[in-house]
């Protein structure tokens, strides 16, 4: 009796631990997200149209793998007591099967875009015009629900189940083993392969580049370093996060023996910790990025900054120092105040520097 309440009272820690790891998780998918297509609806210096549209393809689908996380959550709250099938679980399944798979497709344009850009330059323009990428696109977004139609049949060639280790509604990949390697055939294996080569290529390139311009004596740019230091990182991080969860889907397909169920939820949980490190991977660390998102924080604190400024103004005293509004952008200097010629050194402002600020 007293095994047997132990045994309970760790089951329930253990899903209380969960379900904070998967809220905690999901918030930070969907704010990282959501910030990065912020950013990518103007337009970013240095980055193509095409870059910049397909980039937002994958942002959205990043941004539906954390949305649909509460679909999960709701369905253990529903599905927890037994494993059970239900419609709300299927419609889980499908959407999560729709994002995942739209977000593989999505990293695998990117490849073939960079891989044009930098390495067939005198082409690209040709080979990758608004067709093309409308095309990439909207493959990338058509595929997953094709294939993942059989989800969709009420009584389908595979079943789906509420996963009590894993808190998701996932397919049974035991139920129907040939369409389980099938769909690893259709989905992993060919874009693994195009994210391998192109990024290899890629980092092969960077890294001949770099060691040329050093034997001539010359420094390599900041940018190129980077590039040969981060492209070889992207395929083993793809690796790392995906792996695991087709590596299980295979192996319980075809045994058929559940796996300990902290293996489970980490390997079917990493595929979503994968769509926060893609902000990180293909947008934090660029610098272009970067600067474009704190130019649009300026922006924004200038604005809040005229509305401090007219709410308190008719005010001449403001001929002193402005308060910080944006600690961290230049000092700018504030000259006509209240109609007074010249300008005084205000303090950090979100203007630019050549910009006077007047009430």
């Amino acid at each position: 009796m007293h095994d047997n309440r132990s045994a309970l009272m760790l089951e329930d820690e253990a899903m209380r631990v969960k379900f904070s790891l998967i809220v905690a998780l999901s918030v930070m998918v969907i704010a990282s997200n959501l910030l990065v297509m912020f950013v990518l609806c103007g337009a970013v210096p240095g980055w193509s149209r095409n870059s910049r549209y397909i980039m937002i393809s994958l942002a959205v689908a990043d941004l539906g793998v954390g949305l649909v996380v509460p679909l999960n959550l709701s369905a253990s709250a529903e599905l927890l007591v037994a494993d059970k099938r239900s419609v709300f679980c299927e419609v889980a399944a499908f959407f999560n099967g729709v994002f995942f798979t739209s977000s593989i497709y999505s990293l695998t344009c990117i490849s073939i875009e960079r891989y044009l850009a930098v390495l067939l330059p005198l082409h690209y323009g040709s080979i990758v015009t608004s067709k093309t990428r409308t095309v990439l696109i909207a493959a990338a977004w058509l595929l997953p629900p094709l294939v993942l139609a059989p989800l969709c049949v009420p009584i389908g060639s595979v079943s789906v189940s509420f996963s009590s280790a894993s808190l998701t509604c996932a397919l049974d990949y035991a139920s129907n083993v040939t369409y389980s390697i099938v769909l690893t055939f259709l989905v992993y294996f060919p874009c693994c392969s195009i994210i391998t080569v192109a990024n290899v290529q890629l980092w092969r390139a960077a890294h001949w580049h770099a060691r040329n311009m050093r034997s001539r004596g010359m420094e390599s740019r900041p940018h190129e370093d980077a590039a040969s230091r981060v492209l070889l990182p992207v395929v083993l991080l793809f690796y790392a996060l995906w792996s695991p969860c087709v590596f299980i889907m295979i192996y319980t397909g075809v045994t058929k023996i559940k796996v300990n169920q902290w293996i489970e939820f980490l390997s079917m949980w990493l595929p979503v910790f994968g769509s926060l490190l893609d902000c990180v991977v293909y947008f934090w660390i660029n610098r272009s990025f970067r600067r474009r998102f704190q130019e649009i924080i300026a922006m924004l604190c200038k604005k809040a900054l005229g509305r401090e400024i007219g709410t308190g103004s008719r005010r001449r005293s403001f001929a002193g120092h402005m308060p910080s509004v944006c600690p961290g952008f230049p000092r700018t200097k504030v000259s006509g105040v209240g109609g007074a010629p010249g300008g005084t050194e205000g303090s950090k402002s979100c203007t630019d520097t050549n910009r006077n600020v007047v009430v």
